[in-house]
């Protein structure tokens, strides 16, 4: 299983989103997060959402389906004792509702301006 782990990284806006949920959805979505360290291939690929391209892009559900955190499969070059290894990592873009897309529209925005 140590083949799945990965470090998450939240960011800034990711971690702002976290903060602004009510507090029993905030528990949830970082015992999501746990899950997700613990194996990184949890998530659902994403592709186009209304016009958005996602590809590249991984949706976790918490709330019973009602919220999403959106992330980015990434890996980072490590060298200890002189052997190179490949650590894995979770970008978190968003975490938020999917009621209207809402989570959808906001991270094709952070993603856009991100590219910029």
């Amino acid at each position: 299983m140590l083949l799945n782990k990965c470090k998450i990284i939240l960011l800034k806006e990711a971690s702002e989103d976290i903060i602004n949920l009510p507090e029993f959805l905030q528990k949830e979505c970082l015992n999501t997060l746990e899950r997700l360290e613990k194996n990184i291939h949890l998530g659902i690929p994403l592709e186009d959402k209304n016009g958005r391209d996602l590809t590249g892009y991984f949706k976790l559900y918490f709330n019973n389906a009602k919220h999403r955190i959106i992330y980015k499969k990434t890996a980072n070059d490590l060298e200890v004792a002189g052997i190179v290894s490949e650590e894995k990592l979770a970008e978190v873009i968003g975490v938020g509702k999917r009621d209207k897309e809402y989570i959808y529209k906001i991270v094709a925005t952070r993603i856009d301006s991100n590219n910029k």
